[in-house]
């Protein structure tokens, strides 16, 4: 099993820096690169595809953090984690998964068409309560299609 995925993520270092080779302007190929670099713990290399990536470019600023957080701690780049993604709550503030970093997040999926989780929402209300004091952040995210439908089981998002 280990030896099959060290195949793969070298074949797919080596993809990666074919597509930078064919067009180094596709620089979502040295995020990319230097994840598998990381993985493969090639952490110099890494590295630098992380630094050639900030440095170059323009079309992806949601991953830039993410990029500047493994050049200072490459074992994160190895490790398994939420894609990075941001979310405007009910009132108004804009909260990215990257901007709540050093806390545990715990993120819901729910509806109102969704009995179980209707059922679960209290107990969700719970864990954020009791661990308010706590590097806790609830993400609770209701797939309801009306906005309203959500302020009635969860005032807040964060």
């Amino acid at each position: 099993m280990k030896e099959t995925k060290e195949k793969a993520l070298a074949e797919s270092s080596d993809e990666f820096k074919a597509v930078l080779a064919l067009d180094p302007k596709l620089t979502l190929a040295h995020f990319n690169l230097g994840i598998s670099l990381a993985r493969l713990h090639r952490d110099d290399a890494a590295r630098e595809e992380f630094s050639a990536f900030l440095k170059e470019d323009r079309s992806n600023p949601s991953l830039h953090k993410r990029a500047e957080r493994y050049l200072q701690r490459i074992e994160l780049a190895r490790a398994t984690m939420a894609p990075p993604f941001s979310v405007t709550t009910l009132d108004g503030q804009r909260v990215s998964m990257d901007s709540l970093e050093g806390k545990v997040v715990l993120i819901d999926f729910w509806a109102t068409w969704c009995g179980d989780c209707v059922i679960a929402m209290p107990h969700i209300r719970k864990i954020a309560q009791k661990f308010q004091d706590q590097p806790l952040v609830v993400l609770s995210v209701s797939l309801d299609s009306d906005e309203a439908s959500g302020r009635t089981l969860w005032p807040r998002t964060v």
